[in-house]
């Protein structure tokens, strides 16, 4: 990643929300692969992980960190501070000021 850096954390008594990095990989892959398959009409359900390794997950936390600097969109990862366990991810844009 580049010098500048978008590391905004967010702790509460349950959660962790801040940026993904290329270091929570195994993390993330295990919440992910860990998906049921699709529960109610607006879930997305199983999703294929094939293409998904380090390498595509540091280019992602990297093409997240660029969209968060541009002021674009910023996307959270959302982790149980009690388990540091990987539980979804948030994303927030600018739709106009």
């Amino acid at each position: 990643m580049s010098g500048i850096s978008w590391a905004l954390t967010i702790n509460t008594e349950r959660l962790i929300l801040r940026p993904q990095q290329p270091s929570d990989y195994e993390t993330w892959y295990a919440g992910f692969s860990g998906r049921l398959p699709k529960q109610h009409q607006y879930d997305d359900g199983l999703v294929s992980l094939d293409h998904c390794d380090r390498s595509w997950f540091a280019d992602l936390c990297q093409r997240h960190q660029q969209q968060a600097l541009t002021d674009r969109v910023f996307v959270f990862g959302i982790f149980s501070r009690q388990t540091a366990q990987h539980l979804g991810n948030i994303d927030l844009s600018t739709i106009r000021r």
